[in-house]
């Protein structure tokens, strides 16, 4: 998983050190040198929502670059000012199952590897459709559906793009994940976005968290 430190359910006294490297950074906070954009490439234009941020962030992880957070940093954001004429459920669900679709096929290079990952994504897609069914949630088994959909129509761009990002790399596919804050799940947790999963993926943010307080 990948996780950029929000100070999420933590309010008091603490400040996090100065600087420190995330994943990725969030495109509404983003600064990076234009220099820099013209030698990596800009935003792709059919790469969706939620994801494109997160691409360039791992473009300039491949490029031999890295991709910090700056505590001291202030950002005014309104968000949703743009999304929330069309931002609904079955959107949601469609928009962040296409970017963690994206997101496999360009982290995981080792094709036994994104077999894997594939496998575990598609299988919890499946478990959460039955769930969707029984509850009626007809938003979200269509927005399972147009983002599958997607995937079978935009595979060769996906696909191109994968080969393209790793043509020159700077670092390793290990290197690479090293450079992820990782949370290891339970596959029960992996396959289902129920209460217990919810609890303890927020328990582990939260961990990870402190080790960034300044003491």
């Amino acid at each position: 998983l990948l996780l950029c430190p929000i100070g999420a359910g933590k309010r008091g006294d603490f400040e996090f050190i100065p600087t420190f490297e995330v994943s990725f950074a969030t495109g509404c906070s983003m600064i990076v040198r234009k220099e820099f954009l013209d030698e990596i490439g800009l935003f792709d234009p059919q790469i969706p929502y939620n994801y494109d941020d997160t691409l360039l962030s791992l473009k300039t992880w491949l490029a031999g670059k890295r991709v910090v957070s700056v505590s001291s940093s202030r950002i005014r954001h309104i968000g949703g000012a743009t999304t929330k004429k069309f931002w609904n459920n079955q959107s949601v669900t469609f928009s962040l199952l296409r970017a963690k679709m994206c997101l496999l096929f360009d982290v995981y290079f080792n094709l036994e590897d994104l077999l894997r990952a594939l496998f575990i994504f598609y299988f919890s897609i499946a478990v959460e459709s039955v769930f969707s069914v029984r509850n009626k949630n007809v938003s979200e088994i269509l927005g399972n559906i147009r983002a599958s959909t997607w995937l079978l129509k935009n595979f060769k761009h996906v696909w191109t793009n994968r080969l393209e990002h790793w043509r020159n790399p700077k670092i390793s596919p290990e290197m690479l994940i090293e450079k992820f804050i990782r949370i290891r799940l339970q596959f029960p947790l992996c396959i289902t976005h129920s209460k217990l999963a919810s609890s303890f993926y927020h328990n582990q943010c939260l961990k990870y968290e402190n080790t960034l307080i300044r003491d």
